[in-house]
């Protein structure tokens, strides 16, 4: 991590040539979005518990192990209590 950044600031800067990022609770990311000004419309885990699994690429190129995988996901990816267990959340914001 970045000496001015952190997790436990929000900030993710990896350093010279990687990306840079903020984490977000659930919540923050709603309230961020309703300081915008935006309603916020939906927000969802992208991958869910999915990026626990060890093997969620060989599980991937299985058809029925994808379907589980899959339908775990979105069955969970709107969970308000499981949001934040995933790495990526994705918000859709209106703007009235």
């Amino acid at each position: 991590m970045h000496p001015g950044g952190g997790v436990d600031r929000g900030a993710a800067t990896a350093g010279p040539g990687s990306f840079c990022g903020f984490c977000h609770r659930p919540q923050q990311l709603r309230g961020e979005l309703r300081d915008a000004g935006l309603t916020v419309a939906e927000l969802v885990s992208v991958e869910g518990p999915a990026f626990l699994l060890g093997d969620l690429a060989e599980q991937l190129e299985d058809p029925v192990a994808r379907v589980v995988v899959l339908d775990t996901a979105r069955a969970l990816e709107s969970v308000p209590e499981l949001l934040g267990i995933g790495p990526h959340l994705l918000a859709t914001g209106i703007r009235p």
